[in-house]
């Protein structure tokens, strides 16, 4: 029998097109209005045990937190002039994550071992680009 990886390649971890992104992904970022997406990255955060991991999704007007749950698939949504910061650290254990500082709190949003830093670079630059604090 041979098994199968659960975790997403590399590539499918960042996507620039929402033909890249799993379905309910995408039909959340058509139905939120907020623009062309920019980039979408895929963290490991669980917000409880019955959320599926947190997408980022950048678009040209707003910050998602999406996941493929059923019912309550947008977790959060900033706007292009309320974005929060976006923080990278390292835990002392070498795992790579991403502190979401916005008014309701901090959100430690980790990411998969398997995601390139030249990734989180590139959506970290982005962000900034679209007036985010990094």
């Amino acid at each position: 029998m041979i098994e199968e990886d659960t975790e997403m390649p590399t590539a499918l971890n960042l996507a620039d097109n929402l033909e890249h992104l799993p379905d309910r992904i995408r039909q959340l970022v058509e139905k939120a209005s907020a623009g062309t997406l920019v980039l979408a990255l895929k963290t490991t955060y669980k917000p409880n045990s019955t959320i599926p991991s947190i997408w980022l999704v950048l678009t040209s007007d707003a910050l998602l937190l999406c996941n493929t749950h059923s019912t309550r698939g947008l977790w959060g949504r900033y706007s292009r002039t309320m974005l929060p910061s976006l923080r990278l650290g390292v835990t002392s254990a070498s795992r790579v994550y991403l502190d979401l500082h916005a008014p309701s709190g901090t959100v430690t949003l980790t990411l998969s071992e398997k995601l390139a830093r030249g990734d989180i670079e590139r959506f970290l630059a982005e962000y900034r680009r679209l007036g985010g604090r990094s």
